[in-house]
């Protein structure tokens, strides 16, 4: 990678550089910068500044990336604890409305449990049919 990359830059340099040429006001001054500039190494510039940008790159990683992972963090924290300000309550509230559906049901079948069996079937099979698919229910939730 580092290949074509070098030979990208190396590229545009080039296109750059004949930019410049085309602006030179005598073909002495083309030449002149022609020559400077033949002298000079591009593979080598270009190994030298990836080499820079790594380093730097890695340093400023090493130094900062403890404080952002800190900041975002906190900033989780932050997210996390409003929510829970914001939707404890309700969570709370239908937790507890849940608890007493559960127990107002098994209220409900111990009493239907005391009455006689054979008085319910006689008052309705549609409620005796209730109460012991309620049973059911609760002894499976239970």
């Amino acid at each position: 990678m580092a290949d074509n990359t070098t030979k990208f830059l190396q590229d545009i340099f080039i296109n750059l550089l004949e930019d410049q040429l085309e602006k030179a006001e005598s073909q002495e001054e083309a030449d002149e910068i022609v020559k400077h500039f033949e002298k000079i190494d591009l593979e080598t510039i270009f190994g030298e500044m990836f080499d820079t940008m790594a380093s730097d790159t890695t340093r400023y990683m090493r130094d900062t990336m403890y404080e952002q992972v800190m900041i975002s963090r906190a900033d989780e924290q932050e997210f996390l604890a409003r929510q829970e300000q914001k939707w404890g309550r309700a969570f709370v509230a239908s937790e507890s409305m849940y608890i007493m559906t559960l127990e107002a049901t098994q209220a409900y079948v111990e009493a239907i449990n005391q009455l006689p069996q054979e008085e319910l079937k006689k008052k309705s099979l549609y409620f005796y049919s209730l109460t012991t698919h309620t049973r059911a229910s609760i002894t499976t939730i239970s």
